[in-house]
């Protein structure tokens, strides 16, 4: 299993899709896009990640996860190769979410009484010093 954390912005509202599982029963999930953009020297690219979760699991995350949300997921990462008509391939990023931080604080601007899961900000910043220690920008050292 392939386990990615993401920071980003939330490129849309969350929907709730349904469709017939492997036992003839409905089955519910949660969706919603993440883009994550990086920059380095002069340039910036993001990168859009097509996020699930158990609408079971989800609950009242339909509400909370609303297009310009900051937050972090976590899941199992899958990479899909395809080729549009007459085009070059493409890639297509899911996420199969068990972990989602929201890293802003809208809770007062949300229409539901429950208190909205937020990470600390000392936790934030520590989450985020440990995934830039990981990562380098400098686009000298990219592979292509």
């Amino acid at each position: 299993m392939q386990t990615i954390q993401i920071v980003g912005y939330l490129g849309r509202d969350a929907e709730i899709r349904s469709f017939t599982g492997n036992d003839n029963s409905e089955q519910k999930v949660l969706t919603f896009s993440v883009g994550v953009t990086r920059r380095y020297k002069d340039k910036e690219q993001t990168t859009w990640y097509y996020c699930t979760r158990s609408y079971r699991e989800g609950g009242k995350l339909a509400e909370w996860l609303t297009k310009g949300r900051r937050v972090l997921v976590r899941g199992e990462l899958t990479a899909k190769v395809y080729v549009p008509d007459n085009k070059e391939a493409q890639v297509s990023l899911s996420v199969a979410c068990d972990k989602i931080f929201f890293l802003d604080n809208k809770q007062q601007e949300q229409p539901t009484s429950e208190a909205i899961p937020t990470v600390p900000a000392d936790l934030e910043n520590k989450l985020l010093n440990d995934l830039s220690q990981n990562y380098n920008s400098d686009a000298d050292d990219l592979p292509f």
